[in-house]
């Protein structure tokens, strides 16, 4: 089958992403990725400069600006330091402010051992005593698997709050992991700078919390959690279960920025299969975040969203309140009650080559909600695999002035739609892009409902397929479809396979453009029974978009990233670019 380029880069990770399911019990073997993993389409590396601008003021990709992980270390893959340069008293005698926890080990005590060492480590895990002299806290477990629903964890210190704790660029403080150390229950970093957790596992506290939880509190900068896990017992409604397994939220004097979550096990908050009225969400970014990366990381078994971005509680109408620049990418998300992607309130939201399906009762991606994104937009959907999704693939459904979303390059198979525009009304300057996605076998591929009622709406639909789908190509969700947009409405370069545009419930004429469509016509998909959706010689998609749309040249303007590389890594031509989300290469 194939997916597209994400596979490639994922290649070495994949295998140890997987994490052991409620009945499982193997060891746990989580390996850090290959160097140079996570570099997706249009989202930065973290060693990248990025864009400084916070709303009202756009960025302009010139503005993009320097940071400390520029030149310095890379959070995704930067080791350990080694125990000579850290603590040369080891293994004999202990180092202050290094700590060494190994509850296995048969010397292991805590009477007059405040720190550790190798010869002799701490039996537990000081709760509370890290802070600006802390220099390494090394944990060890014994190298298994999750230990089940009311199992106990290595390590049950109920709530770990830290503050002030203070690495640098040129020596990060670490809490390093061996032998995949569980803990239970909770993490709260405060104030922290240049920090990596690395092979720290939180799970749930029997008696106490049936789930894990990473809380990343104000004034955090330059802090990594990585190769890990947080998750719960996913079991029933799980009574008492926190409302996010890993909560991003800074404050209006004490903001977060440059967060990493990467390469985790995140999830098991409840069971997805029900609606307990937990809304359990896997990562919430909430207000006052800053350029926060969730990479290449597993996100499944949720009652709520695998990342709800903002709250939709916020009427507050400080722009600078919200999450600015949040990088949404190589993830595989799966088996939520509600949504994969939920972008309530936050600027520059960008989900880029994930994989994401099964949802038994809500829609994949929300790019923008109505009610519920005030002051909100800027929100990218690029080269992501949707799929089996039982109430639709997207939707872009806001009702507040400027929320700019577009869906570019996505392949979107087996669900009840591929992209939803949905109640709009009484909007300005809403606009939507749908750009060179392949939607196959869904029974709406596209369904258009209104925009404002004045000002300047515009839609965009431009060099997408649809096929082979058991309903009507594009649909009239109501309120006056494609002419509820007071803009400028296109339907340009779109190839449809057995079912004839034009015969639709929403006839073309309703747009002001419809240049270049191919109503009815094969695609010539390389082979549909294995999911292989790139184009053969003599495809009416080849070459048909004979100038590509502005939108991708607004993204590098924005950015400073170029976008125009399709989901399997091949270029996007600036004219005759091929129609769908593959560009055709032999």
């Amino acid at each position: 089958m194939l997916v597209g380029r994400r596979d490639v880069l994922k290649a070495a990770v994949a295998a140890t992403l997987l994490g052991p399911s409620v009945a499982e019990s193997a060891v746990i073997t989580v390996a850090p990725a290959a160097a140079g993993a996570g570099a997706y389409v249009g989202i930065p590396n973290p060693t990248d400069p990025v864009p400084s601008a916070i709303m009202p003021t756009l960025p302009t990709g010139a503005d993009n600006n320097t940071h400390e992980w520029i030149n310095t270390y890379d959070p995704r893959t930067e080791p350990a330091p080694d125990h000579a340069t850290i603590a040369p008293n080891w293994p004999s005698a202990e180092q202050a402010n290094v700590y060494y926890i190994d509850k296995f080990h048969g010397s292991a005590t805590d009477t007059s051992n405040p720190y550790g060492y190798p010869d002799q480590p701490r039996l537990t895990i000081p709760a509370g005593a890290y802070g600006s002299s802390a220099i390494y806290v090394e944990i060890h477990g014994n190298n298994l698997a999750w230990p089940g629903v009311g199992g106990s964890p290595d390590y049950d210190v109920n709530s770990i709050s830290s503050t002030g704790m203070a690495g640098t660029s040129s020596q990060p403080l670490f809490w390093k992991g061996v032998d995949s150390p569980w803990i239970g229950w909770e993490l709260e970093i405060n104030a922290a700078t240049h920090v990596i957790f690395d092979d720290i596992h939180l799970m749930g506290s029997p008696g106490n919390q049936p789930q894990g939880r990473l809380r990343i509190f104000p004034g955090c900068r330059y802090v990594t959690f990585r190769n890990g896990t947080v998750r719960g017992d996913g079991v029933g409604a799980s009574s008492g279960i926190r409302a996010q397994i890993i909560d991003i939220s800074g404050a209006s004097s004490n903001i977060n920025e440059f967060i990493c979550i990467y390469n985790n096990l995140i999830g098991y908050g409840g069971d997805y299969t029900q609606e307990f009225n937990r809304d359990v969400h896997g990562v919430r970014p909430l207000y006052y975040n800053r350029h926060v990366w969730i990479l290449d990381n597993e996100i499944r078994n949720l009652q709520g969203d695998c990342i709800q971005i903002g709250n939709s509680a916020n009427t507050d109408p400080n722009e600078e309140q919200r999450t600015h620049y949040c990088y949404f990418a190589g993830n595989t998300c799966h088996k939520t009650w509600e949504n994969i992607i939920d972008c309530k309130t936050s600027y520059h939201f960008i989900a880029s080559e994930n994989e994401m399906y099964d949802c038994p009762d809500a829609v994949l991606c929300i790019l923008t909600n109505n009610n519920e994104g005030a002051l909100t937009g800027y929100h990218w959907l690029i080269n992501n695999v949707m799929r089996d999704a039982v109430a639709g693939c997207v939707r872009m459904s806001g009702d507040q002035a400027g929320q700019m979303t577009y869906v570019i390059g996505n392949l979107m198979r087996d669900s009840a739609y591929g992209i939803r525009f949905a109640d709009h009304s009484g909007t300005d300057d809403n606009d939507e892009w749908a750009l060179h996605n392949t939607i196959v076998n869904c029974t709406t591929p596209m369904n258009i409902g209104s925009s404002g009622s004045s000002g300047g709406d515009n839609l965009r639909i431009s060099g997408n397929i649809t096929y082979d789908d058991t309903g009507t190509h594009i649909t009239d969700g109501g309120n006056n479809g494609a002419q509820g947009y007071t803009g400028d409405t296109q339907l340009n370069y779109h190839v449809s396979y057995n079912t004839d545009l034009s015969a639709t419930n929403l006839p073309t004429t309703e747009f002001d453009s419809t240049t270049g469509l191919q109503e009815d016509q094969d695609p010539l998909f390389t082979n549909v029974a294995t999911d292989d959706y790139t184009l053969q010689a003599g495809s009416p998609a080849v070459d048909l978009v004979a100038t590509l749309d502005p939108a991708f040249d607004a993204f590098f303007d924005l950015y400073g990233i170029s976008i125009k590389t399709d989901i399997a890594g091949n270029a996007i031509p600036d004219m005759n670019a091929d129609a769908g989300a593959y560009q055709r290469t032999a």
